[in-house]
């Protein structure tokens, strides 16, 4: 899941920082797909974040998040998120999802996935994603993703991913990410994050978040 996560979040590098979060918000095996759900290059103008008094989240931005009576996300601003019999996610706004004999994610929109014989993806829409002697994503199109010694992502297309000596990314690009006392991140570029008396985000203002997050949970995994 981590590797389709990371895969999915490449391919749409440049979406909202808003795809991160709402990831977290479904506990089902097709979370990834919410990411989608921002991944139109859409802008908001105010990425604030709030909370309801279940601690979830209710609003990003100008787009309200509702959930329904099992806690599955329902709505994001005007978009409907609808689940199957089987709990899946079913359609997300316009976009219909749909799945194989074997539970895989076969259709997004108009966008088809396919699968090589060990089960990894091969293709989403005209995206070919091509993997290295070690399992490892390799290409996803005209992005290559190179990796360090240590088996850290090192650069993605022309955005070069740097570490301190802590092994925390430093550098995305021409951004430079910073980090309060706590080793939260603090700062991406000129973008700050901003956090709560609680340690929730707040507010953020960079989008290279969902890209630092991915590139972290993949040296993970």
């Amino acid at each position: 899941m981590k590797k389709l996560l990371f895969l999915f979040s490449v391919l749409f590098f440049s979406i909202n920082v808003q795809a991160q979060l709402i990831d977290r918000l479904n506990s089902n095996e097709n979370k990834f797909l919410m990411e989608l759900l921002f991944s139109r290059g859409n802008k908001i103008d105010n990425n604030r974040i709030e909370y309801d008094i279940h601690n979830r989240i209710s609003r990003i931005g100008d787009k309200r998040v509702e959930y329904d009576i099992q806690d599955r996300v329902r709505q994001i601003g005007d978009e409907w998120v609808e689940y199957d019999i089987q709990d899946r996610v079913r359609q997300i706004g316009d976009k219909r999802i749909e799945y194989d004999i074997h539970n895989r994610v076969r259709q997004i929109g108009d966008k088809r996935v396919e699968y090589d014989i060990n089960d990894r993806v091969r293709q989403i829409g005209d995206r070919r994603i091509d993997y290295d002697i070690h399992n490892r994503v390799r290409q996803i199109g005209d992005k290559q993703i190179d990796y360090d010694i240590n088996g850290r992502v090192r650069q993605i297309g022309d955005e070069r991913v740097e570490y301190d000596i802590n092994g925390r990314v430093r550098q995305i690009g021409d951004e430079r990410v910073e980090y309060d006392i706590n080793g939260r991140v603090r700062q991406i570029g000129d973008k700050r994050i901003e956090y709560d008396i609680n340690g929730k985000v707040r507010q953020i203002e960079s989008d290279t978040l969902v890209l630092y997050k991915m590139i972290e949970n993949y040296n993970r995994k």
